[in-house]
C-alpha cells in the first residue's frame, strides 16, 4: 500500500435503536446453551466522538505522564 497518513473523523460510540420485538436466537457454540436475545432495530443513526477530542484526551498531561511512566 500507499504509506500515507491516515485520518478519521471520530469514533462511533452508539447508535440510536429502533424499538423492535427481541429474538431468541438458538446459541451456536459447541456447547449448547440458553437461547441469546437479540435486538436486530438500527435506525442507521449513530454517535460519534470527533476525533479532535479524541487526540485532545490522548495528548493530555495526565495520559502524557503514564506514557512516560509505562513506556
Amino acid at each position: 500500500m500507499g504509506g500515507g497518513t491516515i485520518k478519521i473523523a471520530g469514533v462511533m460510540k452508539g447508535f440510536f435503536g429502533d424499538y423492535e420485538q427481541i429474538q431468541l436466537l438458538q446459541n451456536q457454540a459447541s456447547t449448547p446453551g440458553p437461547p441469546i436475545p437479540v435486538s436486530t432495530g438500527n435506525t442507521g443513526i449513530a454517535l460519534v466522538v470527533p476525533a479532535k477530542f479524541i487526540s485532545e484526551i490522548l495528548h493530555s498531561p495526565p495520559l502524557e505522564s503514564l506514557r512516560q511512566k509505562h513506556p
